[in-house]
C-alpha cells in the first residue's frame, strides 16, 4: 500500500521550479462578452485535504508514492451578456467541460463563476494550462490560465 505522506512547502534556498515563468494575464473585462479562467494548485495533504491554493506549489513524495496536488479551476463570465457553448480543457487533465457545464446550452450569467476541484499525482514538475472557450451570440470568447506543480527530490 502506498503512503500519502508528503511535505509541502517553499523551502529557504530551494529555487522554485516556476522561477522565471511568465505570470498569466487576466482578460480585460468587456462591456459585452468576456470569459476568465483562474487555475490554481495546492499540495494534497493527509486527511484528504488541500493546502493553500496559489499559482504554484512544491511537494515531496516518498519512495512509494508520487506527490499529489489539488487543482482549483474557476471559470467566470466577466462580461455583461450570458455565455453558452462553453468548453474547459486542461492540457494534462483533459476535457473538463462536463464537470463544469451540463450541456452546450448551459448559460453562464454575467458575473457568475463556476469553481471545480481536481486531484492528481505527478512524478515530475508539471505545468497545467487550462483553456476556456465560449460564445455570446456571434461573439467568441477565450481565456487561458496555468498552474505549476513542482516535484522536489
Amino acid at each position: 500500500m502506498k503512503t500519502k505522506a508528503l511535505i509541502c512547502s517553499l523551502l529557504a534556498g530551494l529555487t522554485p521550479c516556476w522561477a522565471g515563468k511568465p505570470k498569466p494575464t487576466p482578460p480585460t473585462p468587456s462591456p459585452n462578452a468576456c470569459v476568465a479562467v483562474i487555475s490554481e494548485v495546492a499540495c494534497f495533504a493527509p486527511g484528504d485535504t488541500c493546502g493553500n491554493f496559489s499559482r504554484a506549489a512544491t511537494a515531496f513524495g516518498t519512495v512509494t508514492s508520487d506527490p499529489a496536488f489539488c487543482y482549483r479551476i474557476t471559470v467566470t463570465n466577466c462580461g455583461t451578456v450570458a455565455l453558452t457553448n462553453l468548453a474547459v480543457v486542461d492540457d494534462r487533465l483533459g476535457t473538463l467541460t462536463p464537470m463544469f457545464f451540463s450541456s452546450a446550452s448551459t448559460a453562464l450569467a454575467p458575473g457568475a463563476s463556476v469553481i471545480r476541484f481536481f486531484k492528481m499525482a505527478w512524478d515530475a514538475n508539471t505545468t497545467n494550462i487550462v483553456k476556456v472557450t465560449g460564445r455570446a451570440g456571434a461573439a467568441s470568447v477565450t481565456a487561458s490560465g496555468s498552474a505549476i506543480a513542482c516535484v522536489a527530490t
